[in-house]
């Protein structure tokens, strides 16, 4: 096998609003296994989100290659994935909380392992994986309302439901338990668009990397909120003034 020369001490300890966010991204979307030759860390994404895996390969700054993989079903996407074998990567995902089979076991991150200053960005990374952005028609409200959900562990959406509420103010939400695809699962969610644009302030403070995707979503609530002072950026990472006008458009997960 041949072995690449990258940084594998990424995730030794969380000092950076990216390795935040990518460690949330994990937690959501990576695994963590052990295998006869060693241990190997991966993550798959929907292919439209490819520019954030090679992001991470430029964080980490390694020559792989993304592994293309065809979906063999109408229903689902292509994905692109990274796999990196590394047994230093793996220990130390493990020990900031990324443990293998996490499914139904993670739980909320101490503050030894991601500190209180990079929630935020952890948080979204989370969200990025895990998280999904929806609007809707609500009564006689001409503009749409939006929905902002997080799924996972009862530990992780009860840890972040109290940190939205003691950083942001949002009301303390009850996790409820769902039957997903795959079983039961937890999940958070906050409605009406004051509430999602506290959301999206919190996210996209002081941030350089998230899904576009979801950002433009909920970029969109700030059109719907009077006198809005938030700006938007543009594709270069600017900030510019968020336009009068949004559309109504799907529900992003």
């Amino acid at each position: 096998m041949r072995k690449y020369k990258y940084d594998e001490d990424y995730f030794s300890y969380i000092d950076t609003p990216n390795k935040a966010y990518f460690l949330g991204l994990w937690y959501a979307d990576g695994c963590v296994m052990n295998l006869k030759r060693g241990k190997l860390i991966s993550m798959g994404l929907q292919a439209r989100d490819k520019l954030i895996l090679e992001k991470f390969l430029k964080e980490i700054r390694s020559p792989h290659k993304l592994v293309f993989i065809k979906s063999r079903s109408i229903d689902r996407q292509d994905k692109y994935s990274i796999q990196l074998h590394s047994n230093r990567m793996a220990d130390d995902l493990i020990k900031l909380g990324c443990v293998p089979n996490k499914t139904r076991i993670l739980t909320f991150p101490k503050d030894t392992q991601v500190p209180d200053e990079l929630l935020s960005h952890f948080i979204r990374g989370v969200f990025d994986g895990d998280g999904s952005i929806s609007s809707y028609i609500a009564g006689r409200n001409i503009n749409p309302q939006f929905r902002v959900s997080i799924c996972g562990t009862k530990d992780m959406c009860e840890g972040i439901a109290n940190i939205f509420h003691k950083v942001i103010g949002l009301p303390n939400r009850k996790v409820r338990i769902k039957n997903g695809k795959y079983g039961e699962c937890a999940e958070i969610d906050y409605r009406g668009n004051r509430v999602i644009r506290k959301i999206f302030d919190f996210f996209y403070k002081d941030s350089e990397t998230y899904l576009n995707r979801k950002y433009i979503k909920m970029s969109e609530v700030n059109n719907l909120i009077p006198n809005s002072n938030v700006y938007g950026k543009d594709k270069l990472g600017r900030f510019i003034k968020a336009p009068k006008e949004a559309p109504v458009s799907e529900s992003l997960s």
